[in-house]
């Protein structure tokens, strides 16, 4: 699966041309709190040394998400808040 996965984001996404997806997650409180605990963690800070991405990319199981996310044409994430749930507004292309 990641030799396919790495294929399509060593091209760039190239094989994806018109690929749209748009989409709507309820994410839990406790999700949410994880996710900003763990983009928190992850954040450099002045006195920490900076993490590679090579090392991220191995904590993913070998995807590089960013190269993902650099590949894309357009993208788009929204958080609408409601009470104990959070929702993700996702708009993703590639011309």
């Amino acid at each position: 699966m990641y030799a396919i996965i790495n294929k399509i984001t060593n091209n760039n996404l190239q094989e994806l041309k018109g690929l749209s997806v748009e989409g709507v997650i309820p994410v839990s409180e406790e999700f949410l709190n994880d996710l900003i605990k763990t983009f928190m963690e992850a954040a450099p800070s002045k006195s920490a040394p900076q993490t590679s991405f090579q090392s991220q990319e191995k904590a993913a199981g070998g995807v590089d998400f960013a190269k993902i996310m650099s590949s894309l044409d357009k993208k788009e994430v929204s958080v609408s808040l409601k009470e104990k749930q959070a929702i993700l507004k996702i708009s993703i292309k590639k011309f």
